[in-house]
């Protein structure tokens, strides 16, 4: 069984609807007033990193390029058209519930 096939075996649709229930419930911290948008990609990179660096070894050619794409982006607009990747990445590598609470992450740094 593939890592990708493996990874979609874990996940239902039930599972992604608890997950989102609770990501939508989950209390929102709120982003520093004084954070530059530089200052939110470099902490966005960072979560990126967190969650996915220590797999980049094991990914195949196309998720290790998708990672240092993800990494080297400057702009939250960058950001969003590859926000989907990104969670479909952490997914795959991390599993759903880590990849939900890191988007939820994202997402807020995003705003």
């Amino acid at each position: 069984m593939s890592h990708a096939a493996f990874a979609e075996s874990q996940l239902t649709a039930s599972m992604l609807d608890m997950l989102m229930a609770r990501w939508q419930t989950a209390p929102r911290p709120a982003t520093p007033p004084h954070e530059s948008p530089a200052d939110a990609m470099e902490r966005a990179r960072g979560i990126v990193v967190q969650t996915v660096g220590h797999y980049v070894n094991y990914l195949e050619a196309s998720d290790q390029a998708l990672y240092a794409a993800l990494i080297s982006l400057t702009d939250a607009e960058a950001l969003r058209q590859l926000f989907f990747e990104c969670f479909d990445l952490m997914v795959r590598t991390r599993g759903p519930a880590i990849a939900v609470l890191r988007v939820h992450e994202l997402y807020r740094l995003m705003r």
